[in-house]
This record gives structure tokens, sequence and C-alpha cells, in this order.
């Protein structure tokens, strides 16, 4: 076994074989840290009594606090095979935002909790199915999933990958509410539909703490795929970029508060253009080293959103970004036909047939009884039949 102590946090690490079980035993100080565990062979792993099938592609990253300043990875091999230590090609330890880098040319971010199963699994396999399957090796997609979600996910993703039937490259990330920064933790969502503020949508702000490759594409698990991506991240090649987006209608001022502009504008300086249009965020090519540098400034912003009375901006993640990282806000249009609106806008078939992700933004998914353009989605849709039915409710105020 190769361990790797790539944080000087790490007090003392241990190994042992005992009743055909692999135990790793950390000792560590107190803090947030990153365990990414890589294996080549079938694996189950226990944390916090709930069993993890892996299998040879797959990257594990989880998230950990310590408790008493120990944790414990328990391994075993699956159909009751002897395990040694060559079931498991390393396990590295980082502190929480010093991700390993990755030399994987297309790399593609997912994060959802257990309500967007629906939506989640029918994109991944809308990506799959749609991708050069002579590149399919050089793709690896990251699955950021709440930790307690853990046992329901583990359970219904093995299913879907029994059922899609296609072999793939995957990282799974589990994380939890340790990882938000404390001004997200008391922050206020207005006019956002209820279904913001939470650890899944939160952590398209931090995948530069949680990835580190050239760039990354951030996909909403309410998309589908219609075309090759791979052909996207060509095209793009070396681009000098922070973050690449879908440009929208909509302009910075549309998404402020308008009682409170001026504290906008004295936040961001002079420069600030009110009428510059936005980007969407449902789909986002990330440049991750340098997104991350802008951390702090999004969350300086969402400090002061906190306290002034009604906020600076309306809904969550996409006017954080859109502030913090003016001007460095770019465009994808030339790369990407990303077409948005499907959770709202009538009329919009013709657009639908010729585009490369459809985005379902707005509360009228597709796997709902009510949801819009369904037959787009259902073409995906491999696992589920939900008859649910999404009621309206947007004037809201949203708050963890």
């Amino acid at each position: 076994m190769n361990i790797f102590k790539n944080t000087n946090s790490i007090k003392t690490c241990s190994e042992k074989i005992e009743n055909n079980k692999y135990i790793l035993n950390i000792e560590c100080e107190d803090g947030l840290y990153l365990i990414n565990i890589k294996n080549n062979k079938f694996l189950t792993v226990n944390i916090n009594n709930t069993i993890l099938n892996l299998n040879l592609l797959t990257n594990f990253i989880f998230i950990v606090k310590p408790i008493d300043n120990k944790i414990e990875l328990i391994f075993t091999r699956l159909y009751n095979n002897i395990i040694t230590d060559t079931c498991i090609d390393s396990i590295s330890i980082s502190n929480y935002g010093e991700p390993e880098y990755s030399n994987i040319i297309y790399n593609v971010f997912y994060s959802f909790d257990s309500n967007y199963f629906d939506g989640a699994f029918a994109s991944i396999y809308s990506l799959l199915y749609n991708f050069n399957q002579e590149k399919i090796d050089d793709l690896n997609l990251i699955l950021c999933i709440p930790q307690e979600d853990l046992e329901i996910f583990s359970r219904e993703f093995n299913k879907f990958v029994f059922k899609m039937n296609i072999k793939f490259k995957y990282t799974l990330i589990f994380g939890n509410d340790l990882i938000l920064d404390s001004n997200i933790l008391s922050t206020k969502c207005y006019k956002g539909g209820n279904h913001l503020l939470k650890l899944s949508n939160y952590s398209r702000l931090v995948i530069g703490h949680l990835v580190d490759c050239k760039n990354v594409l951030y996909l909403d698990s309410d998309t589908i795929i219609q075309s090759d991506l791979s052909l996207m991240f060509d095209k793009v090649g070396s681009s000098d970029f922070t973050i690449m987006a879908k440009q929208a209608e909509l302009f910075l001022k549309n998404i402020l508060n308008s009682n409170n502009i001026e504290h906008t504008k004295k936040f961001m300086g002079d420069n600030f253009i009110l009428d510059k249009n936005i980007i969407y965020t449902g789909t986002i090519l990330i440049n991750p080293k340098k997104y991350k540098l802008y951390f702090p400034k999004m969350m300086d912003l969402v400090k002061l959103h906190n306290n002034i009375d009604g906020g600076l901006y309306k809904f969550f993640t996409i006017s954080i970004i859109n502030i913090a990282l003016f001007p460095n806000v770019d465009y994808i249009d030339s790369y990407l036909n990303n077409v948005v609106d499907l959770g709202f806008r009538n009329n919009i078939e013709e657009k639908i047939i010729t585009g490369d992700v459809l985005d379902w933004n707005g509360i009228f998914k597709p796997w709902f009884k009510n949801g819009m353009y369904q037959q787009f989605w259902n073409k995906y849709n491999i696992m589920y039949t939900n008859e649910n039915i999404v009621e309206y409710n947007k004037n809201t105020v949203e708050k963890f």
C-alpha cells in the first residue's frame, strides 16, 4: 500500500488486514480532509456503517472532519475474495482545498442530492451515450453527493451503472455541511423557488477546492446532452479563461435588489456595468486554478448580502458568480449551443432540436407529471417513473 501523506496535519497512519478486511486508521489534527482512494479491483468501502461498492474505474474522495482526531476506513473485497494490499492502488490524504492534479482531458462535474436522482441519472446517461466512444477513456465524471445520501446513492447508482452498461471513469465525492462557509450557512435566498440553498448547489462555488485539472465542465442535474461534448473541449483547447457559460438575456441589474444597488456598486467599484449580460450557471466551463482565486471575494459578497436588509441580490449561485467574477466572465456560445428555459418557457421546440445541452432551469422539470418538454428527457430516462406534480411558488425567502 502506498499512503501519500500530503499534509503535515497527519500525525500517524497505520494499516492492517484483519478478518479479511483492510483497515486504515488515520490520526490527524482537527480540520477538513480529502481522502482520495484509487483502486484497481472490485471493493466495498465501509464509512459510517454505509457500504459503497467501488469498481475498477473509480476514484473516491471523502471530505471528512475527524472525530477524536481519528479516521477509520474499512475495505473488503466483493464476493468474499481474500483482500490484499494489491486491491488498492493508493490512498492520498490532503487538506480540504488541495486536490490532486488530474491529467485527464475531459472532466465533467455533477453535484446533486437524492431529490435530483431522477434528473442526474438521465443526464449522465445522455452524456455518455452521445460521447465519442473512442475518447471515453479520456473522460472522467466527478459526482459530488451529500454525505447523508451516501447509502441511497450507493444502492441507486449501482442499479444505474448495471442498466446503462457503459464503462466509464468516475470520481465520487461525498461532502457534508462542514465544507460550507459560515457566511453561507447564515445567508438568505430571495425569490429562488425554495430549492437553491443546499450543499449540492453550493458545491459549484468550491469546484476549485475539489478539482485540479486543466478545465472542468459543470453540468446541472436537470440537463440533457444531445451531442458529443468532447468536441466542445477540443474546440476550447488552450483558450485563456476563468469561466465560460451561455450569455443570458438578463443583465446584472436584473439579478440585483434595486433598493440596494448602490451598496453593490460600492463593493464592486466604478467599473461595475449594470447593463452587462450575465451568464447562466447550469452549464459552466471552469478553469479550477483561476476560479479558486475568486472564492474569498464570493464569500465577502455573501457576507455583505447577509448584512443588508433585503440583501444585495436575488437567487443564489448565479448572482454570486456573475457579480464576484465580473468582468472575468466569458461566453461559451461559440463553442456550445446551450438551450435554456425548458422549465418554464413555451414554444422553443425548434431551438431544442439543435441544442447541444438542454437546461430545464425553472421549476417544471421533465420528471414531474406536469413537467415540460418531457419527450427530450424520456429518451434517456432508464431509471424512474415519477407521478409527482410540482407547484409554482417562487416569491419566497429561503434559508439553510
